[in-house]
């Protein structure tokens, strides 16, 4: 039921982030065309940067629950079955460490954006949305990582299974 959800979730992210990359293509489309005829969208950069931060937030739980991150594994390859999974178990829990403490001091730095009234510059946009949204994204990447490394931790003990 967790795997489930978890699928859910990071194709919704996924989804919110193809949305985001369309964003930006038409802002910066529309700019160029507005600058061609002398009415460049104010703020055209801006949109673009925020977009593109979201975009990368929003894809980070899909790209590692589909596992299209870049690994290593010239030394782990060597290994067996049961020691790739203890060595996938370690890194795991670095890794859930990380995430959480990402998700948490992002949401506690948006609380303290909102409490200030920081705003872009050009449009006066407030920050504090973006990196809240950056937060619930490695909320659900670490909900996927903790899945994996229960995954992980039963290959472990149990001494067999697949790699995935």
């Amino acid at each position: 039921m967790l795997e489930r959800w978890i699928d859910r979730m990071s194709g919704g992210f996924k989804s919110l982030s193809a949305v985001c990359l369309v964003g930006m293509m038409l802002t910066t489309c529309a700019d160029v065309v507005g600058r061609a005829v002398s009415t460049p969208i104010t703020g055209a950069v801006e949109i673009a940067a925020l977009f593109a931060t979201l975009a990368l937030s929003f894809s980070l739980p899909y790209a590692h629950r589909q596992k299209s991150h870049v690994g290593v594994e010239i030394l782990t390859m060597l290994l067996g079955e049961r020691a790739q999974a203890g060595v996938r178990v370690f890194t795991g829990l670095l890794g859930l460490f990380l995430f959480v403490v990402i998700a948490w001091q992002s949401a506690g730095y948006a609380t303290q954006m909102r409490a200030s009234g920081e705003v872009s510059l050009t449009l006066e946009l407030p920050y504090y949305l973006v990196i809240y949204f950056i937060s619930a994204s490695f909320v659900v990447l670490s909900l996927v990582q903790l899945a994996e490394l229960i995954r992980d931790v039963g290959l472990v003990f149990a001494g067999k299974g697949t790699d995935s």
